[in-house]
């Protein structure tokens, strides 16, 4: 691990301090954590939007093999991320945009 600086507005500090304290850990990995959950989130959003794009290219008459391939891994994907809510909660607190 590095240790890095970081500058935080003041309600940020004092929202992941008691963060902090709710799950009697410590920022660092409080940080690590939210930032992990973030750039997870990031990727399943590029992943959607690919696999949008894929759907509207594909010819007609073959939809619902291409709507059955695009909520099959979107269902596996967002289950895993279900698995981290606690983790979203932080990003949330956080003011991570998750979106």
């Amino acid at each position: 691990m590095q240790t890095i600086q970081i500058v935080l507005e003041e309600d940020l500090l004092k929202a992941a301090d008691r963060e902090v304290k709710r799950l009697r850990t410590n920022r660092s990995r409080l940080f690590r954590t939210a930032l992990r959950e973030h750039l997870k989130r990031s990727r399943l959003k590029e992943d959607e939007d690919r696999e949008r794009a894929a759907y509207a290219a594909m010819p007609e008459g073959d939809e619902m093999t291409a709507f059955d391939k695009v909520t099959g891994r979107r269902v596996a994907r967002l289950n895993e991320v279900r698995m981290h809510s606690v983790c979203a909660a932080v990003a949330f607190a956080l003011g991570c945009d998750a979106s």
